[in-house]
């Protein structure tokens, strides 16, 4: 139920604000994510510790216009450690705009949320994007980003964020992708310094739509000349 209202809230985000031309939805399975957490300090040296999960996602990106896109995202994992019985859900919402040329390579400035149990972190993110088709079936992509997000308690995040993946099309509306995606937020406070790393490995399904997307139409048959 929480995978389908994400999709669903995923699809309204994208389609609300403008009549999107064209533009994909995927459907993320995470089979492997982890979340690290690194503390220094000169009084206790350096202490870290790593956590791995599984979840899923939703993600959308579309056209609003030829160079104008939107693009939304939530993300939704559940981390386990195996010292202790204790799990923790960590939710991640993304929304942003940006500009692209015909292979969806622009740049983009998102908002980006992250509920970590009962801390969040909220900002925006500046990131830019280069994909490429090396065939009608394949695209290639990847996505290079700066976060700044600040916590509750006024704590200032920042770090940045690397992206790759594929996508295979299996059919004019429909895709299977791999996503590989790592992201860092370091924040400092006197002299202690803490380090959070995310590393999501994602497989799925794309959905593709839009003007551009469809079986191909029969050619109509040339009509003879009565000689």
């Amino acid at each position: 139920m929480k995978f389908l209202f994400a999709a669903a809230a995923c699809a309204s985000a994208l389609a609300a604000p403008v009549a999107l031309a064209q533009g994909t939805l995927d459907l993320l399975y995470v089979p492997q994510t982890e979340f690290g957490i690194e503390v220094s300090d000169p009084s206790i040296g350096s202490v870290s510790d790593d956590v791995d999960g599984d979840g899923f996602g939703v993600r959308g990106m579309g056209r609003a216009g030829e160079r104008a896109a939107v693009r939304a995202e939530y993300q939704s994992v559940t981390y386990k450690d195996d010292n202790g019985p204790g799990e923790a859900d960590i939710d991640q919402l993304r929304f942003g705009l940006g500009v692209i040329g015909a292979s969806t390579s622009g740049v983009f400035a998102e908002y980006n949320k992250i509920d970590i149990e009962d801390s969040k972190l909220d900002g925006y993110a500046l990131h830019g994007r280069v994909a490429g088709n090396p065939s009608p079936e394949a695209q290639f992509y990847a996505d290079v980003g700066w976060a700044r997000l600040e916590d509750e308690n006024g704590s200032d995040w920042r770090g940045p964020e690397f992206s790759v993946g594929a996508a295979v099309g299996l059919s004019p509306a429909f895709a299977v992708l791999f996503d590989y995606r790592v992201t860092r937020l370091e924040a400092s406070e006197d002299t202690t310094t803490v380090e959070f790393e995310f590393t999501d490995l994602r497989v799925g399904g794309r959905l593709m739509f839009g003007s551009e997307q469809g079986p191909p139409k029969p050619r109509k048959k040339a009509r003879r000349k009565a000689g």
